[in-house]
């Protein structure tokens, strides 16, 4: 199989044919770095993705992230990994600044540490709770293979924080962004 860029027309072409099926909720995981979001097919993406009521999964890092707002504020974004390593600080400030920016945690390694939830990340997402999701990231065989420990050690976080904010990380925040009751 082969992976067309996000940037090209192609992917846009797709996406509009793809969402015509009628039962696509997002766009993405799709990945979009620097100044590469800054073209006129990601913006036009981005427009459809708000006109149909899509949500945004961006594999991106900081700059990019700013340019699809920039294409269009009302875009509702996942932002892959909540950047990797972006600081919490920053994190918080991009939260603040976008009320559709939603952050996902897997492959986000600071957010436990030896298996319990990482202190910093304890207060961050109490006070965060309806902005994240947590993800697989399946994209080889070998994630697949491992699926089953990587739930076991999100729920052993998750089970560190009260359980009304756990359960809106673990489903509740994701099933209300995708309309799914």
């Amino acid at each position: 199989m082969t992976s067309l860029p996000f940037t090209s027309r192609y992917a846009y072409k797709m996406i509009v044919e793809e969402e015509k099926r009628g039962f696509y909720r997002g766009v993405g995981e799709f990945h979009v770095f620097g100044k590469s979001a800054q073209t006129r097919v990601v913006k036009d993406i981005v427009d459809f993705a708000v006109a149909k009521n899509l949500v945004l999964h961006a594999h991106c890092d900081e700059e990019a992230l700013e340019i699809l707002f920039a294409h269009n504020p009302r875009a509702r974004i996942i932002w892959a990994h909540t950047g990797f390593t972006t600081p919490l600080a920053r994190v918080d400030e991009l939260l603040r600044k976008y009320p559709a920016l939603w952050g996902e945690l897997s492959y986000r390694m600071d957010v436990a540490e030896g298996g319990q939830l990482a202190p910093a990340w304890k207060e961050f997402l109490s006070r965060h709770a309806t902005r994240f999701v947590v993800g697989s990231d399946t994209w080889v065989i070998q994630r697949w293979e491992a699926y089953p420990e990587l739930m076991a050690g999100y729920r052993r976080w998750l089970g560190d924080l009260p359980r009304e904010t756990a359960e809106r990380i673990a489903w509740r925040n994701a099933a209300e962004l995708f309309g799914v009751k």
